[in-house]
């Protein structure tokens, strides 16, 4: 019996990351001292987290980043510690500029579609990243390029001289 030889995929199919804990909120990762503004220790712990899930869990490229896509879709759970009531948008933007900072992608732009689900509580909290490849700008919604001809065309202003 023969077999064709394995070939490992050029590229995964998906990227999960994970850290215990939740991204800090949007609405603490500032404080003040004074009349200067800071990063919160909260924010800090953040993007440290963020960091190490990334190093220990996640291939770089060669180029330094980690996601080998030019657009992804984004999934979030969120196990928070206890039943207490959390604000999931808040959430998102502390942990996509975490992503940021420690070159995991060029910038949260890239992202076309995020879900953030809110699961069950989990002791300590956990917080799940699914990453997927999206598809090109075009493809985003399944719909051909937009195109404006239906707008009137642009009337401009007679010089006066």
């Amino acid at each position: 019996m023969t077999s064709a030889p394995f070939e490992a995929p050029s590229e995964p199919s998906r990227i999960r990351i994970h850290f215990s804990g939740l991204p800090c909120s949007t609405n603490r990762a500032w404080r003040t001292f004074g009349s200067r503004w800071v990063l919160s220790d909260a924010y800090e712990r953040t993007k440290r987290d963020v960091a190490a899930a990334v190093l220990v869990q996640c291939r770089r490229l060669p180029g330094g980043l980690v996601l080998p896509w030019p657009f992804c879709r984004v999934t979030i759970h969120l196990f928070p510690p206890n039943w207490r009531e959390i604000d999931v948008d808040n959430r998102s933007k502390t942990l996509f500029d975490a992503l940021t900072d420690c070159d995991f992608w060029p910038d949260d732009k890239c992202v076309t579609e995020m879900t953030v689900q809110k699961c069950r509580p989990v002791r300590g909290g956990l917080t799940i990243v699914d990453f997927t490849r999206s598809p090109d700008r075009a493809e985003w919604l399944g719909f051909p390029p937009v195109t404006l001809d239906f707008l009137p065309p642009r009337k401009t202003p007679k010089k006066q001289g």
